[in-house]
């Protein structure tokens, strides 16, 4: 079974578990022609590069991931390096973040103000969907609370999480899962005194 699906962000977390060498390996696994061109075959990626699964197999009993490795820690920019990489070696970027989870926001600039379209779909709650802040962003002193995760529904390689600022009155906002970190709320913000 795997862990990780095509178009998923990734980190490098031993660049040990990378297969060196084996043109071969992609050229039975990796479709497209221009991805499969931009395999690096003569160096390793480093810890913490951050991509984007292309493709996976298994081989020998081991999941393979086919991984573009990006420029920036945003995968904004994409590079023209692809790597071969043993499960491993890798990390699902955003964490493992699910509904119940509290989060920080940790880029705003990745918060979207105005999808109503995803709102409306995704989140059941009339009452939750009066208390989205509209054309606002997120601000990094809260701990949030994740209320429904659901794929961009024009671009589904990005996921989107609906997060609730703390207290009955608490705002809530549609992120992209690049822009928070999984993070336990200290007793006092769970406690509710540094709210109000």
């Amino acid at each position: 079974m795997f862990k990780f699906n095509v178009f998923d962000k990734v980190r490098i977390t031993d660049e040990n578990e990378c297969y060196v060498d084996d043109p071969k390996m992609v050229a039975d696994h990796v479709k497209d022609h221009y991805n499969a061109t931009c395999y690096c075959m003569s160096s390793q990626p480093s810890d913490d590069d951050v991509g984007q699964v292309l493709a996976r197999w298994e081989d020998s009993g081991q999941n393979i991931y086919y991984v573009r490795v990006y420029e920036d820690d945003e995968c904004k920019t994409p590079s023209c390096y692809c790597y071969c990489m043993d499960e491993a070696g890798l990390e699902k970027l955003g964490g493992d973040i699910k509904v119940g989870d509290f989060v920080e926001v940790t880029d705003p600039e990745y918060v979207y103000s105005t999808y109503s379209e995803w709102v409306i779909k995704n989140v059941h709650d009339i009452r939750l969907i009066a208390t989205w802040a509209y054309s606002s962003a997120p601000t990094k002193i809260y701990y949030y609370e994740v209320l429904a995760i659901a794929p961009h529904t024009q671009d589904i390689e990005n996921t989107l999480a609906f997060i609730k600022a703390p207290g009955l009155s608490g705002c809530c906002y549609v992120i992209d899962i690049r822009g928070l970190k999984k993070s336990a709320p200290s007793k006092e913000h769970q406690s509710g005194k540094l709210y109000f």
